[in-house]
């Protein structure tokens, strides 16, 4: 499943980023290294932006993301000619 690959990219990428190991293979580590570093009053900003950026990075990882096409406002046709234009 999509989630399962999420999960997997989010906990590697939470690892790397506030340099832990996960010894159970889990989010229980990380859970905790969250919560003691969120309970540390200063750097909070910091760590929210980290995990944003931790977030986004897991999703990019883990999801195809769509592309938009360009519509063309002004369509040419090969047969118009600039002598057309001006009459």
């Amino acid at each position: 499943m999509k989630t399962d690959k999420f999960q997997g990219n989010l906990l590697i990428l939470l690892e790397e980023r506030l340099n832990t190991t996960n010894t159970e293979g889990g989010s229980v580590d990380l859970d905790v290294t969250l919560s003691k570093r969120a309970n540390e009053r200063t750097g909070i900003e910091k760590l929210i932006e980290e995990f944003q950026e931790v977030l986004k990075a897991a999703c990019d990882k883990s999801f195809r993301q769509r592309t938009t096409k360009k519509t063309i406002i002004n369509k040419s046709v090969p047969w118009w000619t600039d002598e057309l234009t001006n009459e």
